[in-house]
């Protein structure tokens, strides 16, 4: 599946980072939200994208595989009704790891 990827980041982490990836995909959080943390990340980026339904992979999953991001993607196409899809282990829920419809982060 072709999906179009950006990269979250705050202020200070974009001199930095346009040296690793193209501008276009850096996403720079809008601190004007009040917030902090991944919940800044994840607010700025619907902000940018308001109709758009968000796959969330945090950058500190190595762990992850392809077989489990498609785990739930299928989760998701499943599960229309549900305003979130989150991957989770052994009961423990990673919110990092998910999929968040448009309807529910409004």
């Amino acid at each position: 599946t072709n999906i179009p990827v950006r990269i979250s980041i705050n202020s200070q982490q974009k001199e930095r980072y346009k040296h690793c990836f193209a501008e276009e995909l850096l996403l720079l959080d809008d601190e004007l939200l009040g917030i902090g943390g991944p919940l800044l990340g994840l607010l700025s980026a619907h902000q940018t994208n308001p109709r758009e339904d968000l796959l969330i992979l945090a950058c500190d999953l190595p762990l992850m595989t392809v077989e489990l991001l498609e785990r739930l993607q299928i989760a998701e196409k499943a599960s229309s009704d549900f305003e979130a899809i989150v991957f989770s282990i052994d009961g423990a829920v990673e919110p990092l790891c998910a999929i968040y419809k448009s309807l529910g982060l409004r």
